[in-house]
């Protein structure tokens, strides 16, 4: 990590944050040692620095204008804390871990519910584009669309910013309707399905130009290239060959498991 420092500021999203305290959830705490090792290894070797969630920053961020997301980074630091802290599973989730001057348990529901939901929106609407229902919209609609989510009525020109800042994100879904159009039979339970909604919502934060994506799936910058912000969306290979960093041959670019590797983006 210490040739990933020198160069960038490893940053947590906060669907990477979700997808790990979901993994700790899951289980019977056989690999809760093992887990908590990835969480330490996604937060980077310096403090760990946790993005706000990925409505509130690109509206923040391209256009400033403020709504605040329901959790803040604060909170995300405070959970990660208690989690390092923890020695076992069930101290986690159920007795409880002492932790400054008090006593918490970690319950990713509240906040992992929010992505359930999400997920189950971007299922319902790929239904609907591969049954003829709905024709994806244009990147300026789409980015009206993604405002509105949040309670926010853009101008004209404010989508055309927000689009075209979001420009990886749109290209990436706007890719992976087609693909879901090709197949035919719409697979409504697909785990790719919701491994897409996840990585189109990271690849949002690229709205921030001073923000990379690595990734270890080379079909995320596949689906990606017409976008003008495919140069900042890092493949694992080539990122760690160029730092000279040496990893097993049994890695594979084409694991989806990668993705969130480098804590879903880098600043530099």
């Amino acid at each position: 990590m210490d040739a990933i420092d020198q160069r960038y500021r490893v940053v947590v999203s906060t669907e990477t944050l979700i997808e790990m305290m979901d993994m700790l959830k899951g289980g019977n705490g056989e690999f809760f040692e093992s887990d908590r090792k990835r969480i330490r290894l996604m937060a980077g070797t310096d403090v760990p620095v946790f993005l706000s969630s990925v409505g509130e920053y690109s509206l923040r961020t391209s256009l400033g204008i403020e709504r605040p997301a329901k959790f803040q980074p604060v909170e995300f630091e405070r959970w990660y804390e208690v989690i390092t802290s923890a020695t076992t599973r069930i101290q986690l989730f159920n007795e409880g871990v002492q932790w400054r001057k008090g006593r918490f348990i970690v319950n990713p529901d509240i906040i992992v519910e929010q992505q359930r939901a999400g997920k189950s929106s971007y299922r319902k609407w790929l239904k609907r584009y591969v049954t003829g229902r709905y024709t994806f919209p244009q990147q300026e609609q789409w980015a009206l669309n993604h405002a509105r989510q949040l309670g926010c009525e853009l101008t004209p020109d404010e989508a055309l910013k927000l689009g075209t800042d979001m420009s990886a994100a749109y290209e990436f879904s706007k890719r992976n309707f087609a693909v879901a159009s090709a197949e035919g039979a719409f697979r409504e339970n697909s785990r790719t399905r919701e491994g897409d909604w996840v990585d189109g919502q990271q690849l949002m934060y690229l709205c921030d130009p001073t923000m990379h994506f690595l990734t270890g799936d080379r079909r995320i910058k596949s689906k990606c290239s017409a976008s003008w912000q495919c140069g900042r969306i890092l493949l694992l290979s080539s990122f760690v060959s160029d730092l000279g960093i040496q990893i097993s041959d049994t890695t594979s670019e084409d694991s989806t498991s990668d993705s969130y590797l480098g804590a879903g983006g880098a600043e530099v």
